[in-house]
């Protein structure tokens, strides 16, 4: 609409009902016009319009908010005497600088900064292979949407993966772009705020009389050192990381006690671990005392073992328990203390937990006596 801009009052100034923006184009010619959009009632932006190499451009030079009409005609004036000169303002504006694309960015920044403050960056790296890589790997911070993340983290699910592998998707995509923003690499997180699913996936495993009877007997007939890193791991409750870790230097079998170190252990403190009968029936048949620094020793490698799940596969199958992990001992250990009246707060310290609430689940199980694994 051509108007003469002086008539225009910036107080007054509204969209026609049933647009979303309206042009006041100065009719003066200079290619000066005032737009207003419903979405701002009261206010507009000058802009200067002009044609160059064929094409049409567009300069904003201010909202009503900011400058008047005087102060926007003389903008223009200056702009245009510029253009026709051959000179555009915005050669001299610094270059925005250009996003690295995300695998760019994780490979160079990302991947070596948790590599040295995370334990477990290869399980991250793993997420980020596996499920990242694929869908926004080739991708620039800019270009990924709210909607392409939510879209991404459904799909994860949609494909049959628990709700927790999906969570964890999400959580690696979002901690990635959280670097990049304080790297001044990317500007917002299109992550951020998507709700996790959050699905209750605790595995409560539990061992019948008969179960326990048919494992032990097993794990007291084979030769296998896993038969006896089993035991160790029935008998002490610890994680399986921590006790494929311990050196002896950590134990003290003069006073009964297993020292997890704080680099060793999850909660990233330290603890200490009572050794019982069981566990001490386990160590006096280890023969790698003064002769190596780990407890458990891989007899072919002879080298401390990293991973057992091939063999213990086995012996679970043998005990006709394909099901039971490995994990599931510590568990085990754990809910025959909360059985004879052990309170949840040692369980808690005994596991190594940071808060006593993940302990909880322990008080309402009832298991065979933990003495019979003498």
């Amino acid at each position: 609409m051509i108007v003469d801009l002086n008539t225009i009052v910036p107080d007054r100034l509204t969209c026609p009902e049933g647009k979303r923006r309206i042009e006041y184009v100065d009719k003066s010619g200079t290619g000066l016009y005032l737009e207003c959009r419903h979405s701002s009632p009261g206010e507009g932006t000058f802009y200067l319009r002009w044609k160059q190499d064929g094409k049409t451009r567009h300069r904003k030079l201010g909202t009503t908010a900011e400058i008047s009409l005087d102060e926007a005609r003389e903008r223009a004036k200056k702009l245009k005497a510029e253009i026709t000169l051959g000179i555009d303002s915005r050669r001299n504006e610094p270059a925005k600088p250009v996003q690295p694309i995300l695998n760019q960015y994780y490979e160079s920044d990302y991947l070596p900064y948790i590599k040295q403050r995370n334990r477990s960056w290869k399980s991250t790296n793993g997420v980020f292979t596996r499920y990242v890589q694929p869908r926004f790997g080739s991708m620039r911070f800019s270009e990924i949407t709210r909607g392409m993340v939510i879209d991404f983290h459904a799909e994860l699910k949609r494909r049959g993966l628990a709700g927790a592998t999906a969570d964890h998707g999400l959580k690696c995509l979002r901690h990635i772009i959280n670097s990049a923003i304080l790297n001044n690499v990317a500007t917002d997180n299109p992550a951020k705020n998507v709700p996790l699913f959050n699905d209750f996936n605790e595995v409560s495993r539990t061992i019948s009389q008969q179960e326990l009877q048919r494992l032990l007997s097993v794990l007291h007939k084979s030769k296998s050192r896993v038969a006896l890193i089993a035991r160790l791991l029935m008998a002490t409750t610890c994680r399986l990381s921590e006790i494929l870790s311990a050196t002896w230097d950590a134990c003290d079998l003069e006073g009964r006690v297993l020292y997890i170190e704080s680099r060793n252990s999850k909660s990233k403190r330290p603890r200490e671990v009572p050794l019982n009968d069981a566990a001490m029936d386990v160590l006096n048949q280890l023969d790698t005392q003064g002769k190596y620094e780990y407890l458990f020793i891989s007899p072919r490698s002879k080298t401390r073992y990293f991973s057992v799940h091939k063999a213990w596969n086995k012996l679970r199958a043998e005990a006709g328990l394909p099901g039971l992990r490995l994990h599931d001992l510590r568990h085990f250990g754990a809910s025959e203390l909360a059985s004879r009246g052990v309170s949840i707060y040692s369980i808690s310290k005994l596991l190594g937990h940071r808060n006593v609430v993940t302990s909880e689940r322990y008080s309402h199980v009832s298991q065979s006596a933990i003495r019979q694994l003498s």
